[in-house]
């Protein structure tokens, strides 16, 4: 294996790196998409809960305060549910620019190996039309005695 096709192969295998790489990041994106969709629809149901808590006319004052008290807790717990789901929102536009990046970056490599696996071919070509001019040469002298 000569300098060229050695370098050839080291580049193959950082285009294989780099492909794993994306591929670990995209299954780390769909991970963080699903645990966004799980928080929302966390989100959204203590949203139906707290509506559903409602104060009636008929109540005693012991269980009004009880159902107020209820009432703000779920609201707090909304709040910070809502600040944990823009947390995720932001862990899974992190996740998506390093999967772009990633892809990209694989695709620099991929361009590199083509550019030079094309390079070798044109190379090889050169050198067997080379050897096939010298053949044609050689016989062509040997007719000529």
């Amino acid at each position: 294996m000569n300098r060229a096709q050695a370098s050839l192969q080291a580049v193959r295998r950082l285009a294989e790196l780099r492909a794993r790489d994306a591929e670990r990041l995209q299954t780390e994106l769909a991970e963080r998409q699903a645990q966004r969709r799980r928080q929302a629809e966390a989100v959204e149901r203590l949203g139906a809960l707290c509506a559903g808590v409602g104060a009636s006319a008929v109540q005693a004052v012991a269980l009004a305060a009880n159902c107020a008290a209820y009432k703000e807790s779920l609201i707090e717990l909304g709040r910070r549910q809502q600040d944990v789901l823009a947390r995720h929102d932001a862990d899974v536009d992190a996740a998506r620019l390093a999967l772009i990046a990633a892809s990209t970056r694989r695709m620099a490599l991929e361009q590199a190996v083509d550019g030079r696996q094309q390079r070798l071919d044109r190379d090889a070509a050169g050198r067997e039309q080379k050897r096939q001019d010298d053949i044609a040469t050689q016989v062509w002298l040997r007719g000529q005695r």
